[in-house]
């Protein structure tokens, strides 16, 4: 919203007529703020990494913008400079104010969930091994691998395996010489 207003008049006799133009700006800086990659929203909440920049931004068309502030959790408020990033584990909340030049402001935040672990991955034979040769253990002919993955905070998107030296591959199967059309004796799973 703008006002704009002029003062016309004689102030006194002594005193030169003179024309005063005002203006009021009485509305707060728009914010927005922005996150790099890595990152994924899914459940309603927005994970990233240690890697990832937040970038908080204040817009004000008529005063202009002074500074943006903002804190974390409930840390120490700080004067904004750079892109953040958040190294800990975890949810997090960040709050920021954005105040123009004529101390207008307005304040935002949101959460996200930080996850710097990546998942366990488990395989199981579906035969016990029957020996073991220069540290490797050694499985019937027919034998089976099952692999999974399980993650606390983000989930797993995929699971990517190598045989034998190949090209990686997507996991979407069990594992075994038929479904990797492998004519060797041995798979050396990475």
């Amino acid at each position: 919203r703008r006002r704009h207003t002029r003062l016309q008049g004689d102030w006194s006799s002594d005193v030169c007529s003179s024309d005063l133009n005002m203006f009021l700006d009485d509305t707060p800086p728009q914010l927005a703020h922005e996150i790099s990659s890595p990152k994924v929203f899914t459940r309603d909440t927005l994970f990233i990494t240690k890697d990832s920049k937040i970038t908080l931004k204040s817009f004000d068309y008529e005063s202009g913008s002074a500074r943006i502030e903002y804190k974390i959790d409930n840390a120490t408020t700080e004067t904004y400079s750079q892109s953040l990033k958040l190294s800990n584990d975890g949810k997090h909340t960040v709050a920021y104010t954005g105040i123009d030049k004529v101390n207008n402001s307005r304040t935002k935040d949101f959460v996200v969930v930080v996850d710097n672990v990546a998942p366990k991955v488990y395989y199981h034979f579906s035969l016990e091994k029957i020996g073991g040769k220069a540290g490797q253990a050694i499985y019937p002919a027919g034998t089976t691998v099952y692999l999974a993955a399980t993650d606390n905070s983000v989930g797993t998107k995929a699971i990517y395996y190598k045989l034998n030296n190949l090209p990686e591959m997507r996991y979407n199967q069990t594992l075994d010489r038929k479904s990797t059309r492998l004519n060797s004796s041995h798979l050396v799973i990475s």
